[in-house]
């Protein structure tokens, strides 16, 4: 899938987080390929939510336009982040999983501090009501 959306956030003229998806031409699927966001202006500034904020409230306002009541979101990882992705869309950004993925995302964030890594595919999505 080729990329057609892309949320992005600049200080002073510098690139420093970037979201990257697919929206179908039907609007009823967006795929997302890719977050990030330069490791030092992670933290406080929240930016990967402030980007995921800004993806949902476009693609609502497209959706508004065509006959779209549900904008499916999707997720495409490289396996080796799959877990890690997991738990940053699951835990941080609010979506849902099958029983395999919200597994895997406990397990990397779980409360002893220890990264437990287990590779695999797992399914992780958003549903967004278009009203």
């Amino acid at each position: 899938m080729v990329c057609n959306v892309v949320v992005s956030v600049s200080v002073q003229a510098e690139l420093v987080g970037l979201l990257a998806m697919h929206l179908d031409d039907a609007v009823r699927s967006c795929v997302v390929q890719a977050i990030h966001v330069m490791p030092s202006f992670r933290g406080p500034w929240q930016f990967s939510t402030h980007m995921w904020v800004q993806a949902r409230t476009w693609v609502s306002r497209v959706a508004r336009v065509k006959p779209s009541m549900r904008v499916r979101f999707s997720l495409e990882t490289a396996c080796s982040q799959s877990q890690q992705a997991c738990h940053f869309w699951i835990h941080r950004m609010g979506w849902e999983g099958s029983a395999d993925a919200m597994r895997a995302c406990g397990e990397y964030g779980d409360s002893s501090g220890v990264k437990k890594w287990r590779v695999g595919e797992y399914l992780c999505f958003f549903n967004l009501q278009v009203s």
